[in-house]
């Protein structure tokens, strides 16, 4: 199909498209970085975006579920700089997050191997004896009682 000119997608072919947002006053201005006709607003980021979606879907020619929105929030300050870094200390955070339950994981089936009571484990790992009853159950540890 072509629309202005030139071959349109169709279908559910995936579009991602970069937008740039922008508060004005109490509402957001939304606009395709790359293809400027595509614009909107919304009273809320949430509301912004799916209009968004929707220009773009029509502009495109595809399904609303095809298209993917990377935000970019323009405030002109140093926020998007703190909200890079707040985005990068997540990711770390996952990470180190992913690290810590496995160790827990870890230290409580070996604690519950060496016979030590869950309330026990518990206060040794600073954690509450239901907690240690749940990673227990989960990793199938054997649980004695005391």
């Amino acid at each position: 199909m072509y629309r202005n000119g030139r071959l349109a997608m169709s279908g559910t072919d995936p579009k991602t498209i970069r937008v740039k947002f922008t508060q004005e006053g109490s509402d957001w201005l939304v606009e395709d970085f790359d293809e400027p006709r595509i614009h909107s607003f919304g009273r809320t980021v949430a509301k912004a975006r799916a209009n968004i979606v929707d220009a773009a879907a029509l502009w495109y020619d595809i399904d609303h579920e095809a298209v993917e929105v990377v935000p970019i929030f323009a405030f002109g300050d140093d926020l998007p700089r703190i909200l890079d870094q707040l985005s990068e200390a997540r990711v770390e955070y996952s990470e180190v997050e992913d690290q810590v339950r496995a160790l827990t994981d870890t230290a409580v089936a070996e604690l519950l191997r060496r016979r030590v009571s869950m309330r026990d484990a518990a206060e040794i790992l600073g954690l509450s004896h239901q907690r240690i009853q749940q990673i227990a159950a989960k990793s199938g540890s054997r649980v004695t009682s005391r």
